[in-house]
């Protein structure tokens, strides 16, 4: 699974060597494509309940380092927790007040 917001593309998938590998063979072949070269630096991995060896592993096969959780992205929150209504306020604040200027 994907989504893309403007230049981001988030990729979802199972945390297995396999996926791991065909995630790597669709990114060179997107660049080669498209003349285009993805930005590893700027790439990120995300895990929920995945052991740290499977971490490394995948981080290594990718040569995308690992990120934690809790993060933001967009200036929305993420987290591998759903969030209650109470954590949005800051977020919802923050709009009204952009929307009343």
């Amino acid at each position: 699974m994907h989504q893309q917001f403007v230049d981001d593309t988030m990729l979802m998938g199972t945390p297995i060597v396999q996926e791991a590998h065909t995630i790597s063979k669709v990114l060179k072949t997107f660049s080669k494509a498209s003349g285009m070269e993805i930005n590893l630096t700027k790439s990120k991995l995300f895990f929920f309940n995945t052991s740290i060896p499977v971490q490394r592993n995948l981080s290594r096969i990718l040569k995308i380092q690992k990120n934690s959780l809790p993060t933001k992205y967009l200036g929305i929150p993420l987290s591998e927790h759903a969030y209650s209504s109470s954590n949005w306020e800051a977020l919802l604040n923050k709009m009204r007040a952009r929307l009343s200027i």
